[in-house]
């Protein structure tokens, strides 16, 4: 069963981000790529087997991705906890960012170059271990959008560290470690992206997959009473207040009373028409 995983997620060992030998190691530790990461989400719900073998259906494919979520993660909570490390004061506190600009700025590039490939992790734990989709214009231009989304986002988190004038705290690895939230938000991103751009589907609800009906905000609570909706009309998945924790997804639908084709069940998905074409 290894083997097959091994196959199917390409290059670099599962699980390789799950372990990290050391925070002072951590920031010299080679980005992992999304074959890595995804073997190290892989390895959390032991969904590997049937991920590799293109049979991952139904609510499972979102717990996969919510398992991508997990190591990204804790992948930027040891980045930035290494990275205060780093920039410690004797006292045991932290300098005003600018003041370690350097180390700042190496932060948030290895973020930058972890968070496209978390993206990538996120589509590929969803459409499965073919990577035709890889070869599709339309899912290339869609995670490209996605991942300078995630960016931007980035940028400002930047921006807004070195511009403050009080000492660094914990809470910037708090806020550091809700970027991790790109594996969930980007995907959604990148198939809603993909379902636009197939033409096939024109409308669109959006519908949550937490394991407690409760833990909904209200703005996502709203966004699911719209029903049905032309589709690009409802909220991107994270813009609500529940944000890197949202366990929203999108449905398409061709026309207000047809069938549904949703991300999660095989064969069903924009990726697959994408991909695939109509196949009934």
């Amino acid at each position: 069963m290894a083997a097959a995983i091994q196959d199917a997620i390409g290059d670099g060992a599962p699980g390789e981000t799950a372990t990290v030998h050391g925070l002072a190691n951590v920031l010299f530790l080679a980005v992992p790529d999304a074959g890595q990461i995804l073997g190290g989400a892989l390895l959390i719900g032991g969904f590997g087997a049937a991920w590799a073998a293109g049979t991952l259906s139904g609510r499972a494919v979102l717990d996969l991705l919510h398992d991508v979520r997990l190591e990204g993660r804790q992948w930027f909570r040891k980045q930035a906890t290494a990275m205060l490390d780093s920039i410690a004061l004797p006292d045991g506190t932290f300098p005003v960012a600018r003041e370690a600009r350097d180390t700042v700025a190496r932060f948030f590039g290895r973020a930058r170059e972890y968070i496209e490939e978390l993206v990538k992790a996120g589509v590929k734990a969803m459409a499965g271990p073919d990577e035709a989709w890889l070869d599709v214009p339309i899912v290339r231009e869609a995670i490209r959008e996605a991942v300078e989304g995630q960016h931007d986002y980035l940028m400002t988190f930047q921006a807004d560290t070195l511009a403050a004038d009080t000492p660094m705290t914990s809470r910037f690895v708090a806020q550091a470690e809700m970027y991790g939230a790109a594996a969930w938000n980007g995907t959604q991103a990148v198939h809603r992206d993909v379902a636009k751009r197939t033409n096939i589907f024109n409308f669109e609800s959006r519908e949550h997959f937490g394991i407690n009906p409760k833990d909904l905000c209200k703005v996502c609570r709203d966004e699911i009473k719209k029903g049905r909706v032309p589709i690009g009309s409802l909220r991107v998945i994270g813009d609500s207040p529940c944000r890197a924790n949202c366990h929203c997804a999108f449905n398409f639908y061709e026309t207000l009373t047809g069938p549904e084709f949703n991300t999660i069940f095989a064969g069903r998905g924009p990726m697959s028409f994408a991909v695939f074409g109509r196949t009934g």
